[in-house]
């Protein structure tokens, strides 16, 4: 049966439906994940590399400021470098010719020996400087090794208390090592003991017990004798009348027997 419908319901509006907005969601391939991943991990090897380079400049900046903070510490304004270094240069090679056909040792000083000498000559209050700051830097090695060997110095204590405690604990680990040897000793004794008195205590029983056995197998004997001989009596009386009376019959007969005949 079809319901009536109502007018209220049958009355159409006179606006537009309301719109509904459509989502679209946007599923990415395989293809457009892998670009991503690979883009990312280039991006982050490319960064790495970025920093790596860098640091390497800034490092190189650092040691190019500190070899010009030195060498203008060291070389004097007031003194040319040329052609003060081009003379050293030369006395180092006028040096090495010298110890030309001299030993190793002689060729390896020479050449040094040669351009100090004249480094003080060409080259004197750079020289100096170069001096000063090479005794300096000594120095300051003097102080860092002297830190290092009370650093030393230090461990060299703690590893001796180290070893001290640790031998301190051996020797107590072998002293109760021993107690426990020697209580492990004693019982070792008192088990042998033990046994020994088991085994005589055993040994005695045994022997009892054989002494025991004999006395019964003989006593056995004995009566299995007494036994035999009385049945051997009673045997004997009673077939010795049977024996008699047999006797008697058969000549009985033997004399019906002649005389009949």
């Amino acid at each position: 049966m079809v319901e009536q419908l109502r007018p209220e319901e049958t009355k159409l509006s006179i606006y537009d439906e309301p719109v509904v907005p459509v989502v679209v969601i946007e599923e990415s391939t395989r293809l457009e994940t892998l670009g991503r991943h690979l883009r990312g991990v280039l991006k982050d090897n490319l960064n790495y590399v970025q920093n790596q380079v860098q640091g390497l400049v800034n490092e190189w900046i650092r040691v190019e400021q500190r070899v010009e903070t030195t060498v203008k510490q060291i070389v004097p304004r007031t003194e040319k470098v040329f052609p003060g270094a081009f003379y050293i240069l030369v006395s180092g090679m006028a040096g090495s010719i010298f110890a030309r056909k001299r030993n190793v040792l002689f060729k390896i000083a020479a050449p040094i020996t040669f351009a100090t000498a004249s480094s003080f000559y060409f080259l004197p209050k750079t020289s100096r400087s170069v001096t000063f700051h090479l005794l300096r830097k000594f120095d300051e090695n003097k102080v860092a090794k002297a830190e290092v060997a009370q650093v030393k110095n230090r461990l060299t204590d703690v590893a001796s208390d180290i070893s001290h405690k640790v031998s301190e604990v051996s020797e107590g680990i072998g002293a109760a090592a021993d107690k426990q040897k020697a209580k492990v000793e004693v019982l070792v004794e008192e088990v042998q003991d033990a046994k020994s008195k088991v085994t005589d205590t055993v040994s005695e029983v045994i022997h009892e017990t054989k002494k025991q056995v004999e006395k019964v197998v003989e006593n056995s004997k004995e009566s299995i004798g007494d036994l035999v001989t009385s049945q051997q009596q009673s045997t004997e009386t009673e077939v010795l009348p049977a024996v008699n009376s047999v006797q008697e019959n058969s000549s009985v007969i033997v004399d019906q027997g002649e005389k009949s005949a």
